[in-house]
């Protein structure tokens, strides 16, 4: 046998079966029922953010750096640096905006309820629709 058969041989033993028990859309972990607060296709911080929420008395909101130091906390490793959270703040907003948009939650600006269909600038809090303030 030649060097080249030696090596599309051992490309042929590399390659993966067709194994036909090996499923991709049978994934025990995408099960929606799992639990039934979350939105499957929610994002970790978006999930992080509406548990603070859940977690605050009614009436109490948090700002978005809070979320973000929240889930940079509960992420961190002993090598990562203090300020880690400041990487996810941008995130915590624009998940906020995303959060408002489907009804989820509501933005406070300067204490009254802001449109999340337009661009909001400056300080921002976030409430539960529950706890919605006027």
């Amino acid at each position: 046998m030649s060097n080249e058969d030696e090596q599309e041989n051992a490309k042929g033993a590399a390659r993966p079966t067709d194994d036909p028990t090996d499923d991709p859309t049978d994934d025990p972990t995408d099960d929606p029922t799992d639990d039934p607060g979350d939105d499957p296709g929610d994002d970790p911080l978006a999930v992080a953010m509406l548990a603070l929420l859940a977690g605050r008395p009614p009436g109490k909101t948090v700002t978005p750096e809070e979320v973000a130091r929240a889930f940079a906390e509960a992420r961190a490793k002993p090598s990562d640096p203090p300020d880690l959270w400041r990487r996810y703040l941008q995130a915590a907003r624009e998940q906020a905006m995303h959060l408002a948009r489907e009804g989820r939650l509501v933005i406070l600006r300067k204490g009254k309820p802001a449109d999340p269909s337009h661009r909001i600038k400056g300080v921002i809090r976030l409430a539960l629709p529950s706890c919605e303030q006027s």
